[in-house]
């Protein structure tokens, strides 16, 4: 997908070391695993748990869009669709 994301850190910026595909569950991902920042490949809208607890849904999210917050779950709720989670671990 040739896509680079920044992340801010204390000690300076990097970019996600690796990331994954995410199908649209209101289950959080296995194995405690958190997406750093949540590619949208398909406008629409965008419902998550993030990494505090907390059940957000983003309206009208446009296509190629990065939504850079914390995200253990991308809910079945959403309409968009093809989903990337960056790593940075």
């Amino acid at each position: 997908i040739g896509i680079t994301m920044a992340f801010s850190t204390v000690a300076g910026s990097y970019v996600a070391k690796d990331a994954f595909a995410i199908t649209k569950s209101d289950t959080v991902f296995a194995n405690g695993l958190e997406a750093r920042g949540l590619y949208v490949g398909v406008a629409g809208d965008v419902s998550v748990q993030t990494k505090n607890g907390t059940i957000l849904t983003f309206t009208g999210v446009a296509a190629g869009q990065i939504l850079p917050l914390r995200v253990v779950a991308v809910r079945a709720a959403s309409t968009a669709s093809g989903f990337v989670g960056f790593k940075s671990f």
